[in-house]
């Protein structure tokens, strides 16, 4: 897989509008030369984000968030950067080229192209589709669809498709170059066995799956007759993650923001045969359980989530994982619900016995997400006696661990103490003593990444105020920083790495907009911390920040010219210097007490 070049990402990000971007996602409201919405990734009721379209940044003074409009998508759609790109170029109508070597790395380097993979998935799509309308052998399916009750015209919108009987049938078809062979195996839809090539999908009903963008990204093929496995996905790629995808929500788009309600439910032909039915607000997670991802995604895009379940033992398990995926996004206006269906019925038998709008009611009624556990946990215990009422807060404990929303932790512990009457105070100190003890451990890679670079640069305060001060003025201080690089380069430590680093890029590219300096820093070792600095103010007014960055700027010429001072002392001590090197340490010596001699320009207080 080629890279894609730094020259384009520039480009992308001199075009883009990231409140354009953000509008679409958290509506903005403008305050000033700002615009502000609530935080999308943290809870909070006032709201602390910020945007910036001068600098074409994000920042929320709330939980520390921050970055680009790349970092934005990065983060709120769950994205890589790849993915983030491609996303961002495709709202603007860009094609992203690709490139041996020399721009950011797509992550593999090696094998075909995203872009390449998507239109060899897409001709797949086509084969499928028409071979479910002519192919000799699509009878059984046909027959298959109409008992289902499934028209044409649904199977036309969900693009239902029919891989027949044979090893080869796909391969033969759009094998016939090695670009579109080497796809068709990066994309599981042939398997090579020791140069022994096959179809993956035989005599199946094909389910296309789509990305939200509409993208043929996998497949799921269902068996006809008793063959194994029942359902079949392809596997795993760099198109396909079934723990971010859900099947049916592109062509659900519109219902959902019409209903404002997201039914979740088993599998492909649920979503189908409810479509079909009228109720097309339905989705599926990819033969798992619904992931956090998936679930944060659906909120994203609608207030409310209704987990749909069969009534038995295995859907009532089934409906405690989801709880524990629903717990850490409950709060701030979303609900979730769980619909369990009577014994014997799916969603497709139920929707044509009653119909689309007895159906809706069951949703209206399903049980809310607290009452579901409440109910739940009573079920396990026996409140007669006071050890069950302890145990009670014992099960709720984990439960109670899950919940990040304040309000909603303090309407647990309300609902329970309404059961065990020991007092609020005694549940919360139950809870906590019951509370997981890796609660929060699995953090994000990229996040803990940013994480150890703010940590970084903690620790190196002096640094960290002049890179602050110069990401928020850069045009007007890049050139202050590069006067005296030869000096800092003496001792080119991580930190003063990154501050000459983003001045050489402000000079190499005088119109940069902060937002595009970030993703080039990214690239940087602890550069991802800029993203959350530059969102800073540095308290300083403009005519003051000049002088401050000389103060800074001092404290490190002085620090860099002692660390090679020290250098040379050392390898005198272990050897001896040449004629150069005590000429440079002579010099040094002299500058420094030049510098110490000139009194530091005084910084503000906030560098203190």
């Amino acid at each position: 897989m080629g890279r894609i070049p730094q020259s384009f990402i520039d480009e992308l990000l001199a075009r883009a509008d990231i409140v354009e971007v953000v509008d679409e996602c958290v509506p903005l409201k403008k305050q000033g030369g700002n615009f502000k919405a609530r935080c999308p990734f943290h809870e909070e009721r006032t709201p602390s984000f910020n945007v910036n379209p001068e600098r074409q940044i994000f920042h929320c003074f709330g939980c520390g968030a921050g970055g680009n409009v790349l970092g934005f998508l990065m983060e709120y759609e769950h994205l890589r950067f790849p993915e983030a790109v491609r996303e961002l170029a495709g709202r603007y109508g860009l094609e992203v080229p690709e490139e041996a070597g020399g721009g950011r790395e797509d992550r593999d380097t090696e094998g075909p192209s995203p872009a390449f993979l998507a239109e060899v998935n897409e001709k797949a799509a086509r084969y499928y589709e028409y071979q479910l309308r002519h192919h000799e052998q699509a009878e059984q399916v046909q027959s298959y669809l109409q008992e289902r009750g499934i028209s044409g015209e649904t199977a036309a919108r969900f693009r239902l498709g029919f891989a027949p009987a044979g090893w080869r049938n796909l391969a033969g078809a759009l094998g016939r170059d090695a670009a579109n062979r080497e796809a068709l195996e990066a994309l599981g839809l042939v398997i090579n066995r020791s140069g022994s090539v096959y179809d993956r999908f035989r005599e199946r009903l094909m389910f296309p799956i789509r990305d939200r963008r509409g993208r043929v990204i996998a497949f799921g093929g269902r068996v006809l007759g008793d063959g194994e496995p029942k359902y079949l996905n392809s596997p795993e790629g760099p198109l396909f993650h079934k723990g971010r995808e859900l099947y049916g929500l592109h062509e659900a788009r519109q219902a959902l923001r019409r209903e404002q309600r997201a039914l979740v439910v088993e599998g492909y032909m649920d979503v189908i045969a409810l479509a079909q039915a009228g109720v097309d607000h339905a989705v599926a997670p990819l033969g798992t359980a619904l992931t956090g991802d998936q679930l944060r995604l659906l909120l994203r895009t609608v207030p409310e989530v209704v987990f749909c379940f069969d009534g038995d033992d295995a859907g009532r398990d089934a409906a405690w994982r989801a709880l524990e995926t629903a717990l850490p996004e409950a709060g701030q206006g979303r609900l979730v619900r769980f619909l369990f269906l009577p014994e014997g019925e799916d969603p497709d038998s139920l929707v044509r016995r009653e119909g689309a709008a007895a159906f809706r009611e069951r949703l209206d009624a399903g049980l809310p997400l607290f009452e579901f556990m409440i109910q739940g946990l009573k079920e396990r215990v026996d409140l007669d006696y006071a050890e069950g009422r302890d145990r009670l807060l014992e099960l709720a404990g984990p439960f109670y661990g899950h919940i990040r929303d304040e309000k909603v932790r303090d309407l647990l512990v309300q609902r329970l103490d309404g059961i065990v009457k020991l007092g609020q105070k005694q549940v919360i100190r139950h809870l906590q003593r019951s509370m997981p003890r890796n609660r929060g451990s699995n953090v994000a890679e990229g996040a803990d990444q940013v994480q150890r670079s703010l940590e970084f640069l903690r620790r190196q305060p002096v640094t960290r105020r002049a890179l602050l001060l110069l990401l928020y003025d850069p045009h007007q201080l890049a050139e202050d920083v590069l006067a005296v690089a030869d000096d800092l380069s003496r001792h080119r430590s991580t930190g003063i790495h990154l501050l000459l680093s983003a001045s050489e890029i402000v000079h190499a590219h005088p119109e940069i907009s902060v937002g595009a300096l970030i993703e080039h820093m990214r690239q940087i070792p602890y550069g991802e911390a800029l993203a959350q600095l530059a969102g800073q103010d540095p308290g300083v007014p403009p005519e003051g920040r000049r002088m401050e960055l000389k103060g800074c700027l001092h404290k490190l010429q002085v620090h860099a010219i002692q660390a090679r001072l020290d250098a040379l002392e050392e390898q005198a001590r272990a050897s001896s210097l040449s004629t150069e090197e005590w000429k440079e340490f002579t010099d040094l010596k002299r500058q420094k007490q030049d510098l110490e001699r000139i009194a530091a320009p005084q910084p503000g207080p906030a560098t203190q």
